[in-house]
């Protein structure tokens, strides 16, 4: 993997997996690392901008840094207890 386009390729096979869907904001590169900013979108739709850092050298990723907004899952986990919590008649803290 030299490229953006081959990261975005694994990214893409990535996304696939955690659904719905994601969408490329940008993908920039150099002689050490390619950087893919995108957005990862919940299954309800929210969006969760994510910043991917890979180090490469000999075309093989060396390290990866994910950086990203978890505010879009948190929400998602909070609204799931609460209805869990009204369907057992349970208070939410």
């Amino acid at each position: 993997m030299t490229t953006s386009g081959n990261v975005l390729t694994m990214l893409t096979a990535f996304a696939e997996r955690v659904q719905p869907r994601w969408e490329k904001v940008a993908a920039l590169e150099d002689a050490h690392g390619v950087l893919i900013l995108y957005k990862l979108f919940t299954s309800d739709g929210a969006p969760s901008l994510c910043a991917d850092y890979f180090t490469v050298d000999d075309a093989k990723i060396q390290s990866e840094t994910l950086v990203f907004d978890p505010e879009p899952f948190l929400v998602r986990r909070q609204e799931s207890g609460a209805a869990a919590n009204q369907a057992t008649g349970e208070e939410t803290p």
